[in-house]
């Protein structure tokens, strides 16, 4: 098949970087893939009225493919404005979708977003978007994991639209020793810089444990989301235990985790339904402390490769670290159940699943 993804590409951001992993192991089942890239950069200085007209060029394209994959973030759609516009903007894009009549994958990076309000718009064209999906045989929806769907299921997608699936993941990796550091104990939180990552409980919790625990961000200051103000906060703080080493390329990745003893993912539970940063210490065999969030808890009970915490408590977390750290059995069990994790949910399998469903197995 001669497949069309829409996509945010080459841009530092987790839906182009799950794309590219995607499209790779699609590429390798011997399909071609063309990818739309959406540029956001340009899209945030455009008004709602304007933004339908950035996706001319993609609908252009649609006679040319045998199948279509989605990329659906609301940034991606609604530019610098609230969801409600991302979700005119893509009501516009479907209708075009539907017109072209072809076999369409939209895959849903985060929850639905509507509205009880008899004359919300946000309502209005959510509802647009769920009946040109539900009565479209050829169009599916792809989210990660039980409670994901669950929640389209009660936005008003039909059962049959739904795929629901495992957040891919790297292949396994070689378990590699940690490097010494004279005693320091490294925590390592991956992705781009956001509160909802837990920042703020991370140091406190810091600030509850002793000197030799230190905090290696593993990526940078999110372009796009400029009403966060947590990186700036970390840099001012100039705390000689936190090293940001700003974005990272997936060749980066290695030498990370061997400076690595503990992975970090305290959550807030308004994070979205999966997660990318917390893939890579998953595949490399890391212990990790994870939230108990609906995304953590549903993956810990079929792995049992988290150490979870409640959201938002520092206390139970500086305790948590200080478990894991010291009792070398549990992290070695940790990491053998995340390998084993990696290993049935990886790029390829999704890749499989994806095409068996677009109609080129």
């Amino acid at each position: 098949m001669h497949i069309l993804a829409l996509s945010t590409f080459g841009e530092r951001c987790g839906i182009a970087t799950y794309n590219d992993a995607l499209v790779h192991a699609i590429r390798n089942k011997g399909h071609s893939v063309d990818i739309h890239p959406v540029d956001v950069a340009t899209a945030r200085k455009l008004s709602p009225r304007q933004l339908p007209y950035c996706f001319d060029s993609f609908e252009a394209k649609l006679a040319g493919c045998d199948a279509l994959i989605i990329q659906h973030e609301y940034g991606l759609f609604g530019g610098r404005f609230p969801s409600g516009v991302a979700q005119k903007v893509f009501a516009h894009v479907m209708k075009s979708v539907v017109a072209a009549n072809k076999p369409t994958a939209i895959i849903f990076h985060s929850e639905p977003r509507t509205s009880r309000r008899f004359l919300s718009k946000k309502r209005h064209y959510w509802k647009r978007i769920r009946t040109l999906i539900n009565e479209n045989p050829r169009i599916f929806t792809v989210v990660h994991g039980e409670t994901a769907r669950q929640q389209y299921l009660e936005a008003g997608l039909s059962e049959q639209a739904i795929w629901a699936t495992r957040h891919p993941l790297p292949e396994p990796h070689k378990i590699r020793k940690k490097k010494s550091s004279a005693g320091d104990v490294t925590l390592t939180i991956f992705g781009f810089i956001a509160k909802y990552k837990g920042y703020d409980e991370i140091l406190a919790a810091l600030d509850l444990l002793p000197g030799k625990y230190r905090l290696l961000i593993a990526g940078g200051e999110h372009p796009g989301n400029t009403l966060d103000d947590t990186y700036r906060r970390l840099q001012e703080a100039q705390d000689p235990r936190i090293e940001i080493t700003g974005w990272l390329e997936e060749e980066d990745i290695p030498a990370i985790m061997e400076r690595t003893d503990i992975v970090l993912a305290p959550y807030h539970e308004n994070g979205p339904a999966g997660s990318g940063a917390v893939t890579w210490g998953i595949c490399h065999g890391r212990p990790i402390i994870a939230s108990r969030t609906i995304t953590f808890r549903e993956i810990q009970e079929e792995a049992g490769c988290f150490e979870l915490v409640p959201p938002k408590d520092p206390k139970a977390l500086a305790e948590a670290i200080e478990k894991v750290a010291t009792d070398k059995t549990l992290q070695k069990q940790l990491a053998e159940n995340a390998l084993a994790y990696a290993g049935n949910h990886s790029w390829t399998a999704m890749a499989e699943g994806l095409l068996g469903r677009l109609g080129g197995s």
